[in-house]
């Protein structure tokens, strides 16, 4: 069973990343952003997720609006996810910021 508290952030992730990406980036190839630009695009996503939960197309125009403003794709996400895939240690550093970052200011939305 998913942990609750690791719950949303994959739904979000889920959400930005269509299916049809699965392997379409090989493991071990270097990140397509930082680890700095990928906290900061699912903070913002997290965000849009939060305030636009029962509005689809709402989240679909933040989100478009949140990976425009970063300069990222959401294939460019996915690419970030496979290839530092092997490294745990890394993405669970990573998470913990997004996590930390959302209680740092848990009710603010990109603009």
């Amino acid at each position: 069973m998913i942990p609750q508290r690791l719950l949303r952030p994959l739904l979000v992730l889920l959400s930005v990343m269509p299916p049809l990406l699965l392997g379409a980036c090989g493991r071990g190839e270097g990140a397509p952003m930082s680890d700095d630009t990928f906290v900061r695009v699912m903070v913002d996503l997290r965000r849009a997720a939060a305030v636009t939960s029962s509005d689809t197309s709402g989240f679909v125009v933040m989100r478009d609006s949140i990976l425009d403003a970063a300069g990222v794709s959401d294939s460019a996400l996915y690419a970030w996810i496979n290839a530092t895939s092997s490294d745990p240690e890394r993405i669970g550093r990573v998470f913990r910021e997004i996590r930390d970052s959302m209680r740092v200011q848990p009710d603010t939305v990109p603009q």
